[in-house]
């Protein structure tokens, strides 16, 4: 015989959850289904055999399937058997959870159930991310792989639904499966799976009207997708929307936005002030911002390699390769201040200073040449070459321009 209170514990979850779902009150029904601590692996001895006791009824427990009752039934699984430590087991009955929540909610016509889809579905992925770090499995993308197809379907249902009547549709659930599909195909490291997401959102008329907290997760994504991509301006834009309008007392989520906003603002020549970097905690970004400001390529590039994997983790590695050609353009800058801002300049300058802290001591002449050439190519001096007097002539009015244009 099973305890009262175990049998309480199921009865009662049921009869809320079946109450719930027939008078339509997704709100509540989503703080029913909703885990207490998913990442809690420190469970007492007591939990652990009531949950047990749980999930011995549950397995005996009468019910019928395919309905409401069925759901809330793997839900309750899913719990006990995370309370529990078997992972996997909990990942596998609460995927089967959404499944059925997918097939329940397309025979709705409206969408009063989107708040029970948000907790479902972020649930899973959290379960996911955890089964994927505590490698409950072999084959981790196996787990990925599940969860992206089930948001998918959601998704699927979301976007389909175009009725005119804007309040009752269920496109309002579109960009929280984007951003958690988002953090998905990052984790597979597969971002090209975001563009049909993109798409759908941008060409959406409720693009602007969904929740400030739901844009500013969809642009901090976006903002990474167009920097891996290679096209700055808009990475910088759609993080600079993410930064000004982030919740001020977030702040792990301020500091992830500006390890993305600091080097673009930098290609920019916008170095982050004392105070930011201090806030923050980007020490990092101090020592390259006085690297550039000195044009010290030398230090600029031992923290590049030193940092090395840690910026190709992140996508930002190409944008760190390129402040390498703004600390050539200070340096040699701060030569031509030097010589009164005479407008020809004697290579062997460059040369020798290249030796202090270039890349390299031991660089060579030529290398000096294919550098300036490179910068002027670039547009970070304007002026040319002559290599038979290997001298540097620059334009006499602003030789080094501002930074602004160059992306």
């Amino acid at each position: 015989m099973f305890a009262d209170k175990t049998v309480s514990i199921v009865q009662r979850r049921l009869t809320d959850s079946i109450n719930c779902w027939n008078e339509s009150d997704g709100l509540i029904l989503a703080d029913l289904l909703m885990f207490e601590n998913i990442h809690d692996s420190n469970r007492s001895a007591a939990e652990i055999d009531v949950a047990t006791e749980v999930l011995n009824y549950l397995q005996s427990f009468k019910h019928s399937s395919g309905n409401v009752e069925e759901l809330v039934i793997l839900h309750l699984k899913s719990q006990h058997y995370l309370i529990i430590g078997q992972l996997e087991s909990a990942f596998n009955a609460l995927i089967s959870c959404v499944q059925l929540f997918i097939k329940q909610m397309q025979s709705h016509k409206d969408n009063w159930a989107l708040p029970v889809m948000i907790r479902l579905v972020t649930d899973a992925r959290t379960l996911a991310f955890r089964c994927v770090d505590e490698k409950v499995s072999e084959d981790s993308d196996k787990i990925l792989e599940r969860t992206a197809d089930s948001l998918m379907n959601c998704f699927r249902i979301c976007c389909a639904d175009t009725r005119s009547d804007v309040k009752h549709t269920k496109r309002w659930g579109m960009l929280h499966l984007v951003n958690q599909l988002f953090k998905i195909y990052f984790r597979m490291n597969n971002t090209k799976l975001c563009k049909p997401l993109i798409r759908a959102i941008e060409g959406s008329n409720l693009k602007n009207d969904y929740m400030k907290a739901q844009l500013v997760t969809y642009k901090f994504f976006l903002g990474k997708i167009e920097l891996v991509e290679g096209n700055f301006d808009a990475a910088e834009e759609s993080l600079t929307y993410a930064f000004n309008n982030r919740h001020p007392s977030c702040y792990e989520n301020t500091r992830k936005v500006l390890n993305y906003l600091v080097p673009l603002k930098m290609l920019k020549g916008v170095m982050p002030s004392r105070y930011v970097i201090r806030k923050y905690d980007l020490t990092e970004y101090r020592r390259i911002s006085e690297a550039i400001k000195v044009g010290n390529v030398r230090l600029l590039q031992q923290h590049l390699d030193d940092k090395q994997l840690r910026y190709v983790a992140m996508g930002i590695f190409v944008v760190m390769e390129k402040l390498i050609l703004l600390a050539y353009r200070n340096l040699f800058k701060k030569i031509y201040n030097i010589m009164n801002q005479t407008h020809q300049l004697n290579l062997n300058l460059f040369f020798e200073a290249l030796k202090f802290c270039g890349p390299d001591e031991d660089i060579e002449f030529d290398e000096t040449e294919f550098i300036v050439a490179n910068l002027i190519a670039k547009g970070f001096i304007k002026g040319y070459i002559s290599h038979q007097h290997a001298v540097l002539v620059v334009s006499k009015q602003n030789p080094f321009p501002a930074l602004t244009f160059l992306r």
